[in-house]
């Protein structure tokens, strides 16, 4: 079994492109950080984000939503020396258009990632 995270940060890694993870709140980050540790991966991340935004809100309020993914998205970019954002959560893909319209480097989406992966192991 291959987790969204775990597919999104090696799909990165094989490309040698160096990521931040942007994630909903700021509990989620020391777990994400625990993951791509585990995963053999921390040399190729940069920094995990919390944008602040309740997973719930991904849902009720996507426009919401995005001005504060963006934002941080945006910081990223601005600020992590990184090819790639990676959205840290399957229900980031409401804002995923708004996201990849912001920035001028690569937006990866763990759903699509994953499902990607699948298709290689089958």
């Amino acid at each position: 079994m291959i987790g969204l995270g775990q597919a999104a940060y090696h799909y990165a890694a094989l490309r040698h492109w160096r990521f931040s993870v942007v994630t909903t709140l700021s509990a989620s980050v020391p777990v994400l950080e625990a993951n791509i540790e585990r995963h053999g991966l921390g040399q190729y991340v940069s920094k995990v984000r919390a944008s602040e935004v309740p997973v719930l809100d991904l849902d009720a309020d996507p426009e919401g939503a995005s001005i504060h993914i963006v934002g941080e998205a945006l910081e990223a970019q601005a600020n992590d020396a990184i090819s790639a954002v990676i959205l840290g959560c399957a229900g980031m893909v409401h804002v995923l258009d708004q996201v990849e319209r912001a920035l001028s480097l690569e937006t990866i989406d763990p759903v699509a990632c994953a499902a990607k992966c699948m298709s290689w192991l089958t």
